[in-house]
């Protein structure tokens, strides 16, 4: 299993100054031109995707990410299959 978080809006020393400051160890990449943002049609911060090991999106939460959404997209993901929809907050359809 791999987390990347994606820098999509700062300059290089803001994106270090947050993940020193909030103890973030997981690898960023800095998406300067938002291509990979748009690829995935990320509408805005925070946003999580979960995709398979085959490279399918099968989880999405747009804002911030609970414990028990994180743990249905890590199950999703290592699955292989989408996780449905659950009902309330802003959610879009998985590809």
């Amino acid at each position: 299993m791999l987390f990347v978080g994606l820098d999509m809006q700062d300059v290089t020393e803001d994106a270090r100054t947050f993940t020193r400051h909030f103890n973030i160890d997981y690898l960023n990449i800095r998406d300067p031109t938002n291509d990979v943002a748009r690829h995935y049609g990320a509408t805005g911060v925070p946003e999580t995707f979960f995709i398979s090991a085959r490279g399918d999106v099968v989880n999405h939460v747009i804002g911030v990410v609970s414990t028990a959404q994180l743990q249905a997209g890590i199950a999703a993901a290592v699955a292989g299959r989408p996780h449905a929809a659950r009902q309330g907050g802003a959610q879009r359809p998985t590809r």
